[in-house]
């Protein structure tokens, strides 16, 4: 049998130590407010701990519950085996600031280590007899150009503006490029900056994700600076 993923055991955890509502929100109260000012009466169990776990890092969570209700975790654990809460991607998140810098940077450097591999290996097997040789009368600022262009092929730039349907500054609304493993929030003013791993004009799907369960898609092509992108329809 699979393991359980690790979200799920949390979720298990948070249900065997805070068992009723009332427990719930005591404890988000008493540790996390902000999150607790966005409940509301229509809410279920289930909503208000996805609400929970998504603007708090889960081993965040963990660690206020161990210390907070020591024995009830202690329990549940020693029933179902130690919670692990958050991955390394998430560990990056939320270690402490500059987390988006950081995945980023980790992302770079296994791509670039993907490229110096491919260079090691196809050097290795002698050049290429339907590879073009560089011509040497290349002046040098062809030659930064063509530096430049290769650049291009391995990290873009993408930013702009989010907004919602009458034209307003959308604001830690969460922008992820699907398939790239690349994501930023909206600051205060609705902007984001991003930088992609890909090729010029590349096509990628952006997804605008207002909540867990609320997200719109856009196509758009890496190398973009000032998309103005809606978090929704704005059909009637």
């Amino acid at each position: 049998m699979s393991a359980k993923p690790a979200s799920q055991h949390l979720r298990e955890l948070l249900l065997h130590v805070l068992p009723t509502d009332g427990d719930l929100m005591e404890f988000v109260l008493d540790h996390h407010r902000a999150v607790a000012q966005r409940f509301t009466d229509g809410q279920d169990r289930v909503q208000r701990t996805n609400l929970l776990l998504w603007h708090v890092a889960g081993q965040t969570v963990l660690t206020q519950l161990q210390a907070a209700r020591p024995v009830q975790v202690a329990a549940f654990e020693s029933a179902h085996g130690p919670v692990v809460a958050a991955d390394f991607v998430e560990r990056l998140r939320f270690a402490r600031p500059g987390w988006l810098l950081r995945t980023q940077a980790v992302t770079f450097l296994l791509g670039a280590g993907v490229v110096a591999g491919l260079w090691l290996v196809l050097n290795a097997a002698g050049p290429s007899p339907v590879t073009p040789a560089v011509s040497p009368d290349l002046s040098p600022s062809a030659k930064r150009a063509a530096s430049a262009a290769d650049l291009a092929l391995v990290q873009q730039p993408l930013s702009g503006n989010v907004r919602d349907c009458h034209g307003r500054p959308a604001r830690d609304v969460r922008i992820v490029i699907l398939g790239k493993q690349v994501q930023t929030r909206s600051d205060s003013d609705g902007q984001f900056t991003l930088t992609v791993l890909g090729g010029v004009d590349e096509a990628v799907k952006l997804r605008i994700q207002t909540s867990p369960t609320e997200s719109h898609d856009h196509w758009v092509s890496l190398g973009h600076q000032d998309l103005t992108l809606l978090t929704q329809s704005c059909d009637p």
